[in-house]
């Protein structure tokens, strides 16, 4: 399902916004002007959205998420693909926010 992005008539920035299956809507943003390509990841939960029972649950599952996937099975392992390319990673959370921005400087071997 598309959404519908409001910009100023000066952004010359490409948006595209949709909902996944699940419920997360994603935003897209292309920008032809930028020498870094870059993308992040965030989502409207941070440490406020903690139950009292596990305080530091968002901030837990920031770390957590670093730790594996099936692409990147080992601790760090997409972090440590990212640096390999020239790029960064982090992530922050915040009260109301956690986020995941990437860079990659070089071209992907």
């Amino acid at each position: 399902m598309a959404t519908t992005v409001i910009k100023a008539s000066t952004d010359k920035r490409e948006y595209e916004s949709f909902v996944l299956e699940n419920g997360l809507t994603v935003l897209l943003v292309r920008d032809v002007t930028t020498k870094k390509p870059a993308a992040a990841l965030a989502v409207g939960v941070g440490a406020a959205s903690d139950p009292p029972e596990l305080p530091g649950l968002a901030h837990f599952t920031e770390h957590m998420s670093m730790q594996g996937s099936d692409l990147f099975p080992g601790d760090n392992t997409y972090k440590k693909y990212i640096a390999d390319h020239g790029g960064a990673s982090n992530a922050t959370t915040n009260m109301e926010h956690t986020w995941w921005p990437r860079r990659i400087t070089r071209t992907a071997k």
